[in-house]
Parts: structure tokens; sequence; C-alpha cells
């Protein structure tokens, strides 16, 4: 390969790896480690999910309009906000 075609490779691997460490600071997933393997691969399915399921919506909700251009960090921040809250049991357990 020439230096030319394997810088633009470069580009487009950095550009990947922007792309997923945005996708894990919003998706919540940058320091989450999970002593279960299964635990580990459920997440990282969900946060695929998550993803796909953003994707999703920019493209088919938003397809045409300026948001559509949005990242997907200001996407979930401006776009996908919802108030929530986390309530804990008895026992110190998370629940809804």
């Amino acid at each position: 390969m020439e230096a030319a075609q394997i810088a633009k490779l470069y580009d487009g691997k950095e550009a990947m790896d922007v792309d997923t460490r945005a996708d894990k600071r919003e998706l919540g997933i940058e320091k989450r480690r999970k002593e279960s393997f299964h635990a580990q691969e459920a997440l990282m399915l969900l946060a695929q999910l998550a993803h796909n399921m953003v994707i999703f919506f920019k493209r088919w909700f938003l397809g045409g309009t300026k948001a559509e251009k949005l990242g997907m960090e200001r996407s979930v921040r401006k776009l996908m906000r919802m108030p929530a809250e986390v309530r804990v049991g008895r026992r110190g357990r998370k629940s809804g």
C-alpha cells in the first residue's frame, strides 16, 4: 500500500475510535466493570442496542433536518432527555 492509502485508513480508524469513546461516555458504560462474564456481555449487548436505537431514531425521525447531524452525545443529551429517579429498597438495592 502507498503512504496516502495508509494515512486514509488510519484517519478512518481514528474517526471510529472517537465515535466509540463518545458512545461509551453517553451510554454510561465508560467505567462499568462487571465481575460476571455474562453480566459484562449483557451490558455490552444493551449498549449496542441503545446505540442502534439512537442511530435509527436519528435517521427515521430526524432525517432531512439539522438535528440529524448531531453526534451521539448531543442527540442523547438534548433530544432524548427524560426525567427519572432511582429508588433504593430496604436492602439497599436499586429498583425502578
